[in-house]
C-alpha cells in the first residue's frame, strides 16, 4: 500500500494548547509502550484534573513489519487476534475500532528506532490503516530512549554508542515528523536530559562490585538510574538465581518520568501540583522527574 503525504494532514493536526479533561489514547508498540503506561492511569487518577479511555496494541519487541504481518494475518484468518483490550482479544481492525480515538501514539522496536530504513512500507501501511478505521485520531510519534551505556551491544571502540544511538533516534524521528507533519512525543529527550541533569550522576560500572563473581542478593550501586539495570531473576528451570542486565527498558524512576510527560504532553496539563509519585521514589526525585516531563511536554512538530 503506497501512501502518500496528504493522507497524513488531517491526522497530524497540532495538538490543543488548552489543558483537556478527558482523552481516548490508543498506543500502537511494544515493552515501551507497557513502560509507558504502566504508571499512567493512577499519575492521571491522583491528579484528579483528567480521565482517559486507553488501549495497548502491543507485542513484546514488535517491530512495524511485524504489527502489518499481524494484521494482514487477522484479515486473512479473522479468529487471529494477537492484541488484547480489557482482557479481550483484538486484532488491530478491532482495536482502531473500539473506540473512538482522540489519539494514536506509534513507536518502533527499541534498536530499530535508529535504523528507519527498517521501517518501510509497513509503517506507511499501519497508519494507511489508521486513517482508514479512525480518521478522527490524531497520529502523535512517540520518540523512544537509547539504551543504558553498559548496554553489551555498546563496545569499546565501537562507534556505536548510547550517545550515537540517541542521535540516530532523534534524527529519525524528525525526518519521519517533517515528512507527516505530524508532532513528536519526546520521551528519549526527556530520559536522556534526565540523565544529564541528575543530582546524582550514575557511575558505570561500579568500582566496588565484583561482576564476574555475583552473590545473590548482592547488587552494584545503581543510584541515578532510569534504566533497570542489573538484577536477579530465578531460572524457572533450574530454580537457581541468575545474575543479569537489562539496560533497555526503565525502572519506576524512568516509568514515572515518561508516565509523568505522555499525561503533561497528551493533556497538555500543568502537573508541577501533582503529588503522587510510586513507593521508592523520594518527594525530591519525584519533583525533579516531573520538572524534567514539563520541560519536554510542548508539542513538537
Amino acid at each position: 500500500m503506497k501512501i502518500q503525504l496528504v493522507l497524513f494532514m488531517s491526522l497530524s493536526v497540532a495538538l490543543s494548547a488548552e489543558p483537556l479533561t478527558e482523552l481516548k489514547l490508543l498506543s500502537i508498540g511494544n515493552s515501551y509502550t507497557v513502560n509507558a503506561h504502566s504508571l499512567l492511569r493512577k499519575i492521571i487518577e491522583n491528579h484528579g484534573k483528567a480521565k482517559a479511555v486507553i488501549g495497548m496494541a502491543q507485542i513484546g519487541g514488535c517491530t512495524f513489519e511485524r504489527h502489518w504481518k499481524e494484521h494482514l494475518k487477522s484479515e486473512e484468518k479473522p479468529e487471529h487476534k494477537p492484541y488484547k483490550y480489557d482482557g479481550k482479544p483484538m486484532s488491530l481492525r478491532d482495536y482502531l475500532t473500539a473506540e473512538k480515538w482522540d489519539v494514536v501514539t506509534i513507536q518502533s522496536q527499541s534498536l530499530q528506532a535508529s535504523q528507519p530504513e527498517t521501517w518501510q512500507p509497513y509503517l506507511d501501511n499501519i497508519l494507511g490503516l489508521v486513517k482508514e478505521l479512525a480518521p478522527q485520531a490524531k497520529i502523535v510519534l512517540y520518540r523512544t530512549w537509547a539504551y543504558r551505556p553498559d548496554h553489551h551491544l555498546f563496545k569499546k571502540g565501537d562507534e556505536f554508542t548510547a550517545e550515537k544511538m540517541n542521535e540516530k533516534i532523534g534524527q529519525a524521528f524528525a525526518e519521519l515528523s517533517k515528512k507527516l507533519n505530524a508532532p513528536i512525543l519526546p520521551a528519549g529527550d526527556a530520559v536522556w536530559a534526565a540523565y544529564q541533569e541528575e543530582p546524582v550522576k550514575l557511575v558505570l560500572p561500579d568500582p566496588n562490585f565484583d561482576y564476574k563473581n555475583p552473590v545473590y542478593p548482592n547488587l552494584p550501586n545503581q543510584e541515578g538510574s532510569l534504566h533497570n539495570g542489573y538484577g536477579w531473576h530465578k531460572d524457572k528451570k533450574t530454580d537457581e538465581w541468575k545474575f543479569g542486565c537489562d539496560a533497555s527498558h526503565l525502572n519506576v524512576r524512568g516509568r514515572y518520568l515518561v508516565g509523568c510527560l505522555f499525561y503533561a504532553y497528551l493533556f497538555q496539563q500543568d502537573i508541577s501540583d501533582l503529588k503522587w509519585a510510586p513507593r521508592g521514589i523520594k518527594a525530591e526525585d519525584a519533583a525533579f522527574l516531573r520538572g524534567i516531563a514539563m520541560k519536554y511536554s510542548a508539542p513538537r512538530s
